[in-house]
């Protein structure tokens, strides 16, 4: 099966390329939207994986544009599915109206895409798989979820590990620069700062999925719909909880493959 992959992050892109490659998959990839859209209407694919949040065009809007042209042009539909971090029932209805078939729930697990297909019928209604654990108290979780380091960064070559982590290092620290220079104004009621604030959060939550980390990504995902008053010593435990993930990260890594991540 021919797979098309649009994830703006790199280091997720190439986890869950990784993954689709061991099981089997042939994968192209896109950066955002309008470079899905252009190899989705020169190449079939057997199914799309669409990332929601991308720069140019984000998932929503490509997999609408995708559906119209398909349908314009009377051709089989391609299975559309959403892989993102955005999972809430809303999400879900957001991803069905916008034309979507299924819903992964990051980060992507072996057997994930098949799962999403299987779970694809005739009645119109994006499905959802759940691939992590959800939590209530993201406190209670523990740091990291080593069946996901095992599963992805820990099963790429040495070469690829480094670029994930590299990326992954990269985009962490502008989204914590995002977060702490949008804090203040978002708590003044700023509209952008607000939005650009939860953009950074997402950001986090998103790609610390893909390499393993598990409380960070609900320490996130809780500021999200955080009231106001609590959003200072919320975002001070998220911030805390990612100091403290990051050299068992390496620790965890480096015993499963024998080399360590470095942020060179």
């Amino acid at each position: 099966m021919l797979i098309l992959l649009a994830e703006n992050d790199l280091s997720s892109r190439l986890i869950a390329q990784s993954i689709l490659q061991r099981e089997g998959y042939a994968v192209r990839m896109a950066s955002d939207g309008k470079n899905a859209i252009k190899l989705a209407v020169s190449v079939k694919f057997d199914a799309i994986l669409l990332d929601i949040v991308m720069p140019s065009l984000g998932g929503l809007q490509t997999a609408t544009h995708l559906k119209t042209f398909m349908a314009s042009q009377c051709i089989a539909q391609t299975p559309l599915i959403a892989l993102t971090a955005y999972d809430t029932p809303y999400d879900v209805e957001r991803c069905n109206r916008a034309g979507f078939d299924a819903l992964i729930a990051k980060p992507l697990r072996k057997g994930d895409l098949q799962a999403a297909l299987n779970g694809i019928d005739t009645s119109h209604a994006t499905s959802l798989v759940k691939s992590a654990a959800n939590s209530t108290d993201a406190a209670s979780l523990p740091l990291l979820d080593e069946t996901v380091i095992r599963s992805g960064p820990a099963m790429a070559d040495e070469v690829t590990r480094q670029r994930i982590w590299q990326s992954y290092r990269s985009g962490l620290s502008r989204s914590l620069k995002d977060i702490a220079y949008n804090l203040p104004k978002s708590l003044e009621g700023d509209i952008q700062s607000t939005e650009a604030f939860r953009a950074a959060l997402h950001s986090l939550r998103s790609a610390s999925l893909t390499v393993g980390m598990n409380r960070a990504p609900y320490l996130a995902r809780e500021l999200r719909f955080v009231a106001t008053e609590d959003l200072v010593p919320k975002t001070a435990e998220l911030l805390k909880t990612v100091k403290e993930t990051l050299p068992l990260l390496n620790t965890v890594l480096l015993e499963l493959t024998g080399a360590s991540i470095t942020s060179r």
